[in-house]
């Protein structure tokens, strides 16, 4: 606790190197190299095994938990009680706000079983329940760390800016761009629209939909890259398909060391969002 209230900035900037080598299965940073450790569980899998699981995994003076979430906080906290490491909380997005918007927009009776599922079963990572107490819990870590001014102003700490290698990111070559557009069925003369990420009602993607149908020229596709099959992914894709017709087109998840390309076959990047308060 002394060396976050003393040495704030230093941590900061040591948490900043931690997070910017995180992709590599041994990562160089704070003067020590540590391996990746991977954890086993299966979707409805006992929490308490898993937690205590990742709790003997644990090693080292400092623990960064990713997400108020049982198997990554939860943890970290569970071993904190157990050796009296301090642990630092990284809140990316607002959990609980993201799980109320979810259970709002269903239908009464699903509603109904959801909410008793959460109490049933409040260690489940979608529990609204369990999503609730984690965050309140967050007051039992050392120091919190925070992607942007809306998280900061609810639940205080520093801001990590989150991002990413550019090097990796730079444009393709207009052949690589073209080969990828023709492996995709894209014409390589379309202009192309793409909005790469994980959909949330709060991305502003129906307005994105109805700016394309506002664009001139049947050359322009816009290009959904990441809308999945849960409920907000097949209502985007109704709307979208509706509206665009043949404008539009549609794909799921895809690995992580193919968004480069992807974001190289585009020719606009797109980051809608409803509210600049998130």
């Amino acid at each position: 606790q002394d060396f976050f209230s003393s040495k704030p900035d230093e941590f900061i900037s040591q948490v900043q190197k931690l997070m910017k080598s995180a992709n590599s299965e041994k990562i160089t940073a704070i003067g020590d190299e540590f391996e990746v450790k991977a954890i086993h569980a299966q979707y409805g899998d006992p929490a308490l095994p898993v937690v205590r699981s990742v709790s003997a995994a644990i090693a080292g003076d400092i623990i960064y938990a990713s997400k108020p979430s049982v198997f990554s906080y939860g943890a970290a906290l569970h071993h904190k009680r157990i050796s009296g490491v301090p642990v630092v909380l990284d809140i990316d997005d607002w959990e609980l706000g993201l799980q109320s918007d979810r259970l709002m927009k269903m239908k009464s009776v699903r509603k109904a079983k959801e909410m008793v599922r959460s109490f049933i079963k409040p260690f489940d990572p979608e529990s609204i329940v369990g999503v609730f107490g984690l965050e309140k819990l967050g007051k039992y870590a050392d120091a919190i760390t925070v992607s942007n001014r809306f998280l900061q102003a609810r639940f205080g700490g520093d801001i990590v800016w989150h991002g990413r290698d550019t090097e990796l990111l730079r444009p393709l070559a207009t052949g690589d761009k073209s080969a990828l557009r023709e492996c995709q069925g894209i014409a390589n003369n379309s202009f192309v629209v793409m909005f790469l990420g994980t959909p949330r009602p709060h991305k502003g993607l129906e307005v994105l939909v109805d700016a394309m149908t506002m664009v001139n020229g049947s050359n322009a596709l816009l290009w959904l890259v990441g809308v999945g099959r849960d409920g907000y992914g097949e209502a985007l894709r109704d709307l979208a398909s509706k509206r665009l017709k043949n404008q539009v087109k549609f794909t799921s998840g895809i690995p992580f060391e193919d968004i480069p390309r992807y974001i190289g076959a585009a020719d606009v990047i797109t980051v809608p969002q409803l509210s600049s308060n998130g």
